[in-house]
């Protein structure tokens, strides 16, 4: 592959480790922008395209938004941009996670101790679970 455009869509998908509808829902979300058809024929994508994705799923997996991960794109593609920048995003990003592992832990709390007030032999009726969630206790 020796051309800087010479991938289509089914070999950039399988190289970046994605489903072609991976790729056009990224290009519809503008985190990577979709080539024009040359003379009709079928649409030629960079071959740096295959980086930009691992970087959005990486990203993904990190927890980022999708508007998150565009903004990340665009700081690296200015070169007059700063690490600090991206270390403020990912803090942020950190703030934010902390804060929904804090209510999860509280929803673990409350689901347990409604596990633990359950007398798994009553009837439906008295079940403590259900009465719980339509406020009946």
């Amino acid at each position: 592959m020796s051309k800087e455009n010479d991938l289509k869509i089914s070999q950039l998908a399988e190289l970046s480790g994605v489903g072609i509808e991976t790729v056009r829902f990224y290009e519809r979300k503008g985190l990577i922008v979709q080539p024009v058809k040359v003379n009709g024929s079928f649409r030629k994508y960079p071959f740096k395209y295959i980086s930009n994705i691992k970087f959005i799923k990486k990203a993904q997996n990190l927890g980022f938004s999708l508007k998150e991960i565009k903004d990340l794109l665009e700081i690296h593609d200015q070169a007059s941009s700063k690490c600090k920048t991206v270390k403020q995003k990912a803090l942020k990003k950190l703030e934010s996670i902390n804060v929904k592992i804090s209510e999860l832990q509280e929803i673990k709390m409350d689901l347990q101790s409604l596990i633990d007030s359950c007398d798994e032999n009553a009837s439906l009726e008295n079940c403590s679970i259900l009465n719980s969630l339509t406020g009946g206790q």
